[in-house]
């Protein structure tokens, strides 16, 4: 699974981690109505975990994640 998200993460450019949240967030009530929710967070959770130097983005992943 690939989401708009993953290219703006992989910038690094801080600013834009709201809008890849957004973009996480969707895919996560696709992934619900789908009864994929599982893949979607870990999917997620490998994001947050390979990124975890990014101090501004796993705060605000782990809030999404927690919202599902």
């Amino acid at each position: 699974m690939q989401s708009p998200a993953e290219p703006i993460v992989e910038q690094g450019k801080h600013d834009s981690y709201e809008t890849a949240v957004r973009w996480l967030g969707r895919a996560g009530e696709a992934a619900q109505a789908a009864g994929e929710l599982e893949e979607w967070r870990e999917y997620v959770e490998t994001m947050r975990d390979e990124h975890y130097q990014k101090y501004k983005l796993r705060p605000m992943l782990d809030d999404l994640l927690e919202e599902f």
